[in-house]
């Protein structure tokens, strides 16, 4: 199998998240047993640790989601609140 791989400015941004799958396309061949990854064996003790891992990274993951949502409401609740004001301020200067 022959593999062309054109060299990689790393100052770039969008090379970061590449950088695994370039690591890994560039690697060895498999070792035997090793070709398709989705059937390999797993340590028990391995699989629970990557379980706990995913299982924290989604509470992080929704933990940020409802910060921003919080965010996003104090922010509309924000502009609501001066506009309001903003509209009851004109209303006093036309009377």
């Amino acid at each position: 199998m022959f593999w062309f791989c054109m060299p990689v400015s790393h100052d770039l941004p969008s090379v970061s998240p590449l950088s695994p799958s370039l690591q890994v396309l560039i690697g060895d061949e498999p070792e035997p047993g090793m070709e398709n990854l989705l059937e390999v064996d797993i340590p028990e003790e391995v699989e629970e640790k990557l379980t706990k891992a995913d299982a924290r990274e989604q509470e992080e993951l929704e933990k940020e989601q409802e910060r921003m949502k919080q965010e996003e409401e104090e922010e509309k609740k924000k502009k609501s609140d001066t506009e309001e004001a903003e509209k009851e301020q004109e209303a006093g200067l036309i009377r």
